[in-house]
């Protein structure tokens, strides 16, 4: 059995340089078939999130409960805030705020309030996307020896999004009257139980709180903070596109009695028409998933307790 490395951090610049990455991206496989995670640095956002995001958070996070309500997405309008969502049929200790750049100027999603709210974090939607391709091309490069062979499924107006994720203070003895059953979960609720994220790739930037942790071989490991760096996760797509090599990591996020946290995670996922398969001539583990449906059978999830939660599982195929 290969002995398990740590979750390594890598130059974002020269992991992604077609002429110096070849070794790196044998490690970031590595890193990828044991963790699913991995982080980078010199990606070109260095303070920006604790100098201009995280202040914006905070502000918009901090409006009186009317002004975020009147902002609240719906199951028919995905955009906006919200503070009931489900994961795994559980209740999250947290708040959100979600959008698409390529969406959500149809909707009055924006808080009137903190003006700057949208031009900023439309900023960071835009730099995140830009480091989500060129990481899309590291994975193709792995999977199929073609950097591009990926990118059409992302061309155009693709189905990412940007969720800004506020957890508050739990105290003491919270519980919330969702929760079903007598295990630590239900007496200590969670920021978001355990669970993979749907699409390709995310990108995750936290403040200097330890909350997030991933499972690997039955046990819980906190993926530290690291100034500086951005955490990365591989999805159920990607998932799907490597046969398993790459699997989709079970990951959840604790909450904390001392301070609360924020955290945005930019997620990267194809546009709604495209059909995900295994990149493989034979021994194909997944039959062919539609992410339009699949990501609306999981969103459904998210606001009403429709009993099994859709996942990737669904799509094994059966020997």
């Amino acid at each position: 059995m290969t002995s398990l490395k740590p979750i390594p951090t890598f130059d974002f610049v020269e992991l992604t340089d077609p002429a110096k990455n070849q070794q790196l991206l044998k490690t970031m496989a590595v890193a990828c078939e044991q963790w699913g995670f991995f982080k980078i640095v010199n990606h070109g956002l260095a303070d920006r999130f604790s100098q201009a995001i995280l202040p914006r958070m905070i502000d918009f996070f901090d409006l009186p409960a009317e002004a975020k309500k009147s902002l609240e997405k719906q199951q028919h309008q995905p955009w906006g805030f919200y503070d009931q969502e489900l994961t795994k049929n559980r209740r999250d200790w947290k708040e959100i705020f979600d959008f698409n750049l390529h969406e959500a100027d149809d909707h009055a999603i924006w808080p009137p309030q903190t003006p700057d709210f949208k031009p900023v974090m439309s900023n960071w939607y835009q730099s995140c996307e830009t480091i989500s391709q060129r990481l899309l091309r590291c994975f193709s490069e792995v999977l199929v020896s073609d950097s591009d062979y990926l990118t059409p499924h992302f061309e155009g107006h693709n189905s990412s999004f940007l969720r800004l994720n506020f957890y508050p203070q739990l105290p003491n003895s919270t519980t919330l009257d969702n929760q079903k059953d007598d295990s630590d979960e239900a007496s200590s609720p969670l920021g978001i139980s355990e669970h993979t994220d749907a699409g390709a790739l995310t990108i995750l930037a936290q403040d200097d709180i330890a909350s997030l942790q991933v499972l690997r071989e039955g046990e819980w490991t906190t993926v530290e903070p690291e100034k500086d760096a951005l955490i990365i996760n591989i999805g159920d797509m990607i998932q799907v596109w490597s046969n398993d090599r790459f699997k989709a990591p079970p990951h959840r996020v604790l909450t904390n009695d001392s301070s609360a946290r924020c955290s945005a995670a930019f997620f990267y996922n194809p546009v709604y028409h495209t059909v995900c398969k295994p990149l493989v001539k034979n021994g194909a583990q997944y039959r062919p998933v539609h992410w339009g449906e699949f990501r609306a059978a999981r969103a459904s999830g998210d606001y009403a307790d429709l009993g099994k939660e859709n996942q990737i599982s669904d799509y094994r195929v059966r020997n």
